[in-house]
C-alpha cells in the first residue's frame, strides 16, 4: 500500500477489498439483504441492492467443501441463509485520513513499543485497514509479524506494546490479564476536578448501534479507576487529571470521567451534549429502546457529516471530507505502562499544559 502525506495527515489510496463473513447464528433464516441492512448500517439499502445486482456481494454455500456452491445473484433476494454459509463482499474501499507522528519508544527482537497518535486504530477494523498502526508499521518499517499486546482506543494516544512473535505477545498479554501492570493515563477534562484521590467503580456498559437494541447493549461489567487532579485552569475551566485504571474495560476512563461530571473536554461520544454525554437512566448507562434509537439517529447524523459532497468516479460513494489533525483524537493519553521488570513511558502531550 502506498501512502500520501498531506501536511500532518496520512492518506492511503483507494483499493478493492473482499471481506468474508462466516454466518452468525442470528443470521440464519435471513436474506443477504436483511443481514447487510440490519448489521452493517453505514450504507443505504440502495447501495447494498446495487452490489447484489452487480455481483460484488456473493453467498457461498458449503464453503471449502467439494459441494461448494455460489448462489446465483438473481436468487439472493429470496434465498434464506443457512448455518455454514459464507458471505463475500467486494468493495472499492476509501479510508478516512489519519494523523502522522508515531514514535518508537523501545524495540528489541521480541517487542516494539510505539507512542501512537490519536485517531489511528491499533489493527484493521471497520472502515480502517491500511490506516492502522499494525499495517503502517508493516508497510513503513518492514516488520511482517505483529501481535498487539493490549487494546488502545482509536481516539486515544500513547503507549502501545506490540509483540514481534506470538510468544512475546502472550507474555505481556498474560501480565495484562493478571493485572500485573500499572497503567497511567492523563486526560484534559471539563470543569474543576476535585482534589484528592477520587475513585469511580461504576459498572461499564458499551453500546454498538449497528447491532440493534436487542444485541447492541453489553452486560454491565465491573470496573475501577482512580483519578488525581494535576492542574486546573480558571480561564478555560478545564483540569488535567491523572487516570489509573485498575481494570481494562472498553471506554472505561471516558465513561467514568463522564459519570463523575467531568468528561474529556473534546470527547465526541461522552462529552457534554454528545451522543452519550449523560448518565442515561442508570449509573452504568443502560438505555431504553427509545433512548437507544435516539443514539442511533445521532450516530447516523455524525457519520453523514464525515462525508463530503464529492463522489468517487469508480464506485459513486461520497468521499470522506478532509479533516484537521486536531479532530482526529481526544485528550486522553496513555502516559506509561509498568510492571516489576520493565517500564515504558512517553512525554506529556502538548494539550496537557494549561494556561493559568
Amino acid at each position: 500500500m502506498r501512502y500520501t502525506i498531506r501536511g500532518n495527515l496520512r492518506q492511503c489510496n483507494p483499493y478493492f477489498h473482499s471481506h468474508k463473513f462466516y454466518v452468525k447464528g442470528r443470521w440464519v433464516g435471513m436474506t443477504v439483504l436483511d443481514v447487510f441492512c440490519n448489521e452493517f448500517r453505514s450504507r443505504s439499502e440502495e447501495y447494498y441492492r446495487s452490489n447484489i445486482d452487480n455481483g460484488t456481494i456473493k453467498l457461498i454455500r458449503n464453503k471449502g467443501l467439494i459441494a461448494e456452491q455460489t448462489i446465483d445473484k438473481s436468487l439472493l433476494y429470496t434465498t434464506l441463509i443457512r448455518s455454514g454459509d459464507c458471505i463475500v463482499n467486494t468493495e472499492h474501499k476509501h479510508e478516512p485520513e489519519v494523523g502522522i507522528g508515531e514514535e518508537i519508544v523501545y524495540q528489541d527482537d521480541n517487542i516494539l513499543v510505539v507512542n501512537k497518535p490519536g485517531g489511528i486504530p491499533v489493527h484493521p477494523t471497520g472502515k480502517y485497514y491500511y490506516n492502522t498502526m499494525t499495517e503502517i508499521i508493516r508497510n513503513e518499517m518492514g516488520v511482517s509479524s505483529l501481535y498487539p499486546c493490549h487494546r488502545l482506543d482509536r481516539l486515544t494516544s500513547g503507549i502501545l506494546i506490540i509483540g514481534k512473535t506470538p510468544h512475546a505477545a502472550a507474555k505481556y498479554q498474560a501480565q495484562m490479564k493478571q493485572n500485573c501492570i500499572q497503567k497511567t493515563y492523563v486526560a484534559r477534562v471539563n470543569g474543576e476536578f476535585p482534589l484528592g484521590n477520587i475513585v469511580c467503580s461504576d459498572k461499564i456498559v458499551n453500546i454498538d448501534c449497528k447491532r440493534g437494541y436487542q444485541n447492541g447493549i453489553t452486560e454491565p461489567k465491573e470496573a475501577l479507576t482512580s483519578f488525581q487532579r494535576l492542574a486546573y485552569s480558571t480561564s478555560s475551566n478545564q483540569s488535567i487529571v491523572k487516570c489509573s485504571p485498575k481494570t481494562g474495560r472498553t471506554h472505561q476512563i471516558r465513561i467514568h470521567l463522564r459519570n463523575l461530571g467531568h468528561p474529556i473536554a473534546n470527547d465526541p461520544l461522552y462529552g457534554f451534549n454528545e451522543l452519550l454525554g449523560i448518565r442515561r437512566e442508570s449509573p452504568c448507562g443502560t438505555l431504553s429502546e427509545e433512548s437507544f434509537e435516539q443514539v442511533v439517529q445521532l450516530a447516523r447524523k455524525k457519520r453523514d457529516e464525515s462525508k463530503s459532497a464529492d463522489t468517487c468516479p469508480k464506485c459513486g460513494i461520497n468521499l470522506y471530507r478532509q479533516r484537521n489533525p486536531e479532530e482526529l483524537g481526544i485528550w486522553l493519553h496513555a502516559l506509561s505502562y509498568r510492571s516489576i521488570d520493565w517500564k515504558f513511558h512517553t512525554q506529556y502531550p502538548p494539550w496537557a499544559k494549561l494556561q493559568a
